[in-house]
């Protein structure tokens, strides 16, 4: 049986042949490896696999594609808005129309324009920022676990910083707080209990060695029960007392009040600063609704040490991150929904996304030979921001007997554009909330092309 399965078996210069294959505009050597890589797991698993020829051709022909184009647009139909391994927050297009004009050309990223002289490319985000805050300065690097990073090596290297035991987070990609205090160079003072921690442990964890204090908001996670913790005022007046500056790890980046109720638990930054916090460091691609980028306001004695930190050079952002964050600040300024993708989809009510599910499955139902109907389908703010909590949505939900799911899902995948869904209990969501106002359209296209 598998001598004949082996005879099926393609051979690499026939398939180098192929029409499809040769279609495809990649080099001669990456085609060359992946076909020898693909015929050998077939050969390695020839006796689980059924050798048909169009499959390897399409098979080969999507991880050519892969590997070339790795990085493409993605439909986001998840339900989880802020989506990491989907970029989190998509760049409003008007804000792209503006990279594309200024930067096809040189930009005055660190030169004044009236004097002609060097300046820092921090000038560009500063005013705005402070403005937004209210903090007396402001400076911006590539992340906000590297913001929390250089704020902590300018201001305790050599020193202890004091932090809640139950704020000692860990972000994703395994990333933890104590790490990041200990490649800092300051050594950790944990103080308190995981559920319960008090003003008076803060206050007797204070010695001649203590550097600052560290409030960390758990974006990840949530405590609830028998459990609390000082607010930021609350500590900022003990930091106050002993001379300390209290630094606070906002993670979200929500700078306006919106009003929303759902994001009645996020900080937002300019209360951070008038409740006295001196250091507040952020994310510019969750709540913010811009790329990624780790802002840091404050005052201003403690923003120029960490702007003159050795590391700013390895952490500053370039001049693409630089112009992005600028826009979104702007479009921040306006204190509209309409303008922020982010804040849009978390404000989408019920009803809205049980329409948008009924005219999906609408189309879909003339067209397929799936049970597709509309149900109810939790969405998530995603990316640390709102931990556990669902947010009242409906969703397309696609069943069969016939066919496998997880390979549907696949074929989404590789569309172009890629279409990501949910596979949940034998059924295949999709999920509007998460989608752009324009996209639905798309997505009924793809859905009734490829179902």
């Amino acid at each position: 049986m598998n001598k004949n399965k082996y005879k099926q078996i393609p051979s690499v210069s026939r398939l180098l042949e192929d029409n499809c294959i040769q279609s495809i505009q990649a080099p001669q050597n990456v085609k060359l490896k992946v076909i020898r890589e693909h015929l050998q797991e077939i050969r390695s698993n020839i006796s689980t696999r059924t050798v048909i020829y169009s499959d390897i051709v399409e098979n080969i022909k999507n991880t050519i594609t892969t590997q070339i184009n790795s990085l493409r647009r993605c439909i986001n139909a998840t339900g989880v808005i802020l989506h990491t391994g989907l970029g989190r927050a998509p760049i409003s297009p008007h804000i792209l129309a503006k990279v594309q004009q200024n930067l096809a050309s040189y930009i005055n990223l660190e030169i004044d324009c009236n004097s002609g002289k060097r300046s820092h490319r921090d000038e560009h985000t500063k005013t705005i920022l402070t403005s937004l805050t209210g903090a007396e300065d402001a400076t911006v690097v590539n992340n906000n676990a590297a913001a929390v990073l250089i704020t902590i090596s300018a201001i305790a290297k050599g020193k202890e910083i004091i932090v809640s035991c139950g704020q000692l987070v860990e972000i994703g990609g395994s990333f933890r707080i104590p790490e990041v205090i200990e490649q800092s160079g300051a050594k950790l003072r944990i103080v308190g209990c995981t559920n319960k921690t008090h003003l008076c442990d803060y206050e007797a964890a204070i010695n001649e060695n203590t550097a600052a204090i560290l409030y960390v908001h758990t974006s990840n996670y949530k405590i609830v029960g028998f459990s609390s913790t000082p607010n930021t005022y609350e500590l900022a007046q003990l930091a106050k007392k002993h001379n300390l500056p209290l630094i606070e790890d906002a993670g979200s980046g929500l700078i306006n009040d919106f009003d929303i109720p759902l994001l009645a638990s996020e900080p937002i930054i300019k209360k951070s600063i008038t409740s006295g916090v001196d250091i507040v460091t952020f994310s510019g691609d969750k709540l913010l609704g811009g790329c990624q980028a780790g802002i840091i306001v404050g005052k201003e004695k403690f923003i120029t040490r960490i702007r003159n930190n050795p590391l700013m050079r390895a952490l500053r952002v370039d001049k693409f991150t630089t112009l992005i964050l600028q826009q979104t600040l702007q479009n921040n300024q306006q204190s509209s929904l309409t303008t922020n993708p982010i804040l849009e989809m978390l404000t989408r009510t019920p009803l809205q996304t049980q329409k948008m599910s009924q005219n999906i499955s609408a189309t879909l139902q003339k067209k397929s030979h799936y049970h597709i109907t509309v149900e109810n389908f939790p969405s998530y703010t995603g990316s640390g921001a709102l931990p556990a909590t669902q947010i009242e949505s409906f969703a397309v939900a696609i069943r069969t007997s016939s066919r496998s799911l997880a390979k549907v899902a696949q074929k989404l995948r590789l569309n172009d554009p890629a279409l990501f869904t949910v596979i949940k209990n034998d059924t295949l969501y999709i999920a509007p909330r998460s989608l752009l106002k324009e996209e639905c359209k798309e997505v009924i296209a793809i859905l009734g092309k490829l179902l």
